[in-house]
């Protein structure tokens, strides 16, 4: 059984694209890394400026409440009310504190009969300070800790703030990032597209001149072109005045052959009618044309 013969493969041809595609290409990449690198730099600024104004909301809470405690000869703590945020007092209100004090742990009124596990808490990314934790209505909770000793006790205090305030604050910021860099990005790329347009335009009046001179409409690409295209439209017209001197010297020489080769071939015209053939003069006339040539 022969072999069917194996049809040849033609080769692929990958579609290169043009100088506006890639300069926008290019364009569009760096814009998109300007504005998610930099959108995620000032998020994260912005974010740990939140946080640090939590953290100083809880410090400022946190000192009064140590600036109103009492340890009395025998360790037990009281507190001056006066000196303690009002927050504090309302049951459930979402600002809490606790203090632990060798063994025993007080807690601010808010609390009420309930108490927060600090072995539950985790780090705030973005904060060196700031521990989350659920409050006693299961709502997120933003804390500090703070260890001081008075008359030679050791104490831990944490204060626990609410965190849906910040959180809101910190989700409309990144609700503005999105709308103001997405914005930025499309200005961005709307006005590369028109300096791209107006930058590639003056290649564009080149290509038509080129047109032109293909069709036979004009035969000089001219100027007018920038100082770029200027010299390439220069040196196009200079190839197609050298090629328009070698086209009419060929056809000077061309006709000039064409005069010369008619005595030669009348010569042989008439030999061919003649009833017998001079090969010697058949040869001498065909020396004569191969030497023309």
């Amino acid at each position: 059984m022969s072999d069917s013969p194996v049809q040849p493969t033609r080769p692929v041809r990958v579609r290169r694209i043009g100088l506006a595609q890639r300069l926008m290409l290019l364009g569009m990449l760096a814009v998109l890394l300007i504005t998610g690198v930099g959108g995620l730099l000032m998020r994260d600024q912005l974010h740990a400026a939140i946080l640090r104004s939590m953290s100083g909301s809880l410090d400022e809470r946190a000192d009064r409440i140590v600036a109103g405690l009492t340890v009395d000869g025998n360790g037990r703590v009281s507190f001056d009310n006066r000196l303690v945020s009002e927050e504090f007092r309302f049951i459930f209100s979402g600002w809490y504190w606790q203090l632990e004090a060798e063994g025993t742990v007080y807690r601010s009124r808010s609390l009420w009969d309930s108490s927060l596990d600090a072995a539950m808490a985790s780090p705030v990314a973005g904060s060196a300070e700031l521990m989350t934790i659920r409050g006693p209505r299961d709502e997120l909770l933003y804390g500090l800790v703070r260890n001081f000793h008075v008359n030679g006790h050791a104490y831990r205090l944490y204060v626990y703030g609410p965190a849906e305030t910040s959180r809101k604050d910190m989700a409309s910021i990144d609700r503005i990032l999105m709308v103001m860099l997405g914005g930025l990005a499309l200005a961005m790329v709307a006005g590369m597209y028109v300096q791209v347009w107006l930058g590639l335009r003056p290649l564009r009046r080149l290509h038509d001149a080129l047109q032109r001179i293909h069709a036979g409409e004009a035969d000089r690409a001219g100027s007018g072109y920038g100082p770029d295209l200027d010299p390439l439209a220069a040196e196009i017209d200079e190839v197609l005045e050298r090629n328009a001197r070698v086209v009419t010297r060929a056809r000077g020489n061309a006709a000039d052959l064409s005069h010369a080769l008619k005595k030669p071939l009348a010569l042989l015209n008439a030999q061919s009618r003649s009833a017998e053939v001079d090969g010697m003069e058949v040869r001498r006339q065909v020396d004569t044309m191969n030497r023309m040539i």
